[in-house]
């Protein structure tokens, strides 16, 4: 370097005093400045690069961003985080760091109670993912619900190795198999329904309630809706559509089809999204399974769609989802609670292991075959979706090594005929071959 010349960070300032801080006094515009942090690029990776440049954008498309969340979710489907500041969060990236939490974060209750496999010793890397970095909706108390939160969703690495237990490698490994081994690339959409409730007394926020009517949205309910659908929108998220569902003070959000683990980030911001703003209209919105007794319940339908969509190989697939579904409930139907909501013609896909062509009373319904559009409805918000999808697309995939073959024909009644129960056959005493019937809702 000639004697004299600045450095690129020694540039950086000059300009910022002499443009910015001079004009912000002399002006008294007592504005906040926000600047990418600059580098030397001859003493960061590419990687650190590439990341400070993502963050950059970022903070230029969305210059009133203040903090930021460092988010993961845990076996318990309970979603936890770390905040940074702005200032923190450029340190963090120009130096190439980040945070550590205890390697006890997967091994708590949502109570923080420890599970039979907790250790106090050691810790984890909180890697963000910088393809889930996004803005959060906007505080009530500013004019314009400017986002002045950002949030990231992080895998856990030691030190820098994946961690076979964080539950967005486990779906990445999954996806990534399907690639590798089966060459097929999957597209996941959520209907994530929710009932509103009153905060404090927690009755329905809805009187006059019912399936996809107009006067389901004459109540405060709906102004929440309209902001929680701008703010998905602002943080790039598409909402296909809105509505009301059948249960009282319910509704439906259905966002659209990304790649799996960017679909499932997109479905916790949703739902954090959804949350938050009900908490600004005095709305409480939960995810219970069964929140009336007499009413429809509430689900987290995942819509999944492969590509090559050849009849082949979605059949194989599905009917590997099926030869497993039993054992896949433990991570779609998690809890207890989960089968609360589990009943026969109650729209809520039926206790059968069952598949059917365009039948909402099975668990397993084909949409459009030629798109290979499926909907797998016996999953609720209680599961780590991660989890499921991982649990759904490994199933699937040892179908299609099988060559597996979907079982009987599409069920297109309310209550499943014999011939459709996924099963395998055995000879009964009058030596002829018969379905055995799975309960799902017992297994």
């Amino acid at each position: 370097m000639a004697k004299g010349q600045l450095t690129v960070p020694q540039a950086a300032d000059f300009v910022r005093d002499l443009l910015f801080e001079n004009s912000n006094k002399l002006y008294k515009l007592n504005l906040n400045p926000i600047f990418p942090p600059t580098i030397n690029p001859v003493s960061h990776s590419l990687r650190t690069n590439q990341e400070m440049q993502i963050l950059s954008e970022f903070l230029h498309k969305n210059p009133h961003v203040k903090y930021f969340r460092l988010q993961w979710v845990d076996y318990t489907n309970t979603l936890r985080l770390r905040l940074v500041t702005l200032a923190q969060m450029n340190k963090m990236v120009s130096k190439g760091s980040v945070l550590t939490v205890t390697k006890a974060a997967l091994s708590l209750l949502q109570d923080d109670a420890p599970t039979d496999d907790f250790t106090p010793a050691g810790r984890y890397n909180l890697a963000p993912d910088w393809s889930s970095l996004r803005t959060c909706p906007g505080e009530s108390d500013l004019p314009d619900k400017t986002p002045k939160y950002a949030s990231v969703m992080c895998f856990f690495k030691d030190n820098k190795e994946e961690v076979d237990t964080c539950p967005r490698t486990i779906l990445s490994r999954a996806v990534r198999r399907a690639k590798e081994e089966h060459k097929v690339d999957f597209l996941i959409g959520w209907e994530t329904e929710v009932v509103f409730l009153g905060e404090t007394d927690l009755g329905v926020a809805s009187e006059t309630h019912a399936w996809s009517t107009a006067r389901s949205l004459h109540n405060h309910c709906l102004k929440a809706l309209e902001q929680i659908v701008d703010a998905l929108e602002t943080s790039g998220i598409e909402v296909i559509l809105f509505h009301p569902e059948s249960a009282p003070s319910q509704y439906e959000i259905v966002t659209g089809p990304l790649p799996p683990l960017e679909s499932i980030d997109a479905l916790y911001h949703t739902r954090e999204t959804i949350t938050r703003i009900c908490s600004h209209h005095n709305l409480r919105a939960t995810l219970y399974p069964k929140p009336f007794k007499d009413a429809a319940g509430t689900a987290a339908h995942m819509h999944i769609s492969m590509a090559p969509p050849t009849e082949p190989l979605q059949n194989a697939f599905f009917a590997g989802v099926l030869s497993h579904l039993g054992s896949l409930a433990a991570l779609t139907l998690p809890q207890a609670a989960s089968y609360e909501r589990l009943r026969d013609s109650c729209w809520s896909g039926g206790t059968w292991i069952a598949w059917g062509e365009e039948n909402r009373e099975v668990p397993v319904r084909r949409v459009d075959k030629e798109e290979a559009h499926w909907e797998v409805r016996c999953i609720d918000g209680l599961a780590n979706a991660y989890l499921a999808a991982a649990g759904i697309i490994s199933a699937g995939c040892m179908g299609m090594l099988e060559g597996a073959k979907l079982p009987g024909e599409s069920c297109n009644c309310n209550t499943p005929l014999p011939y459709s129960y996924f099963s395998t056959h055995h000879t009964n005493a009058n030596n002829s071959s018969r379905p055995i019937q799975i309960d799902i809702s017992r297994t």
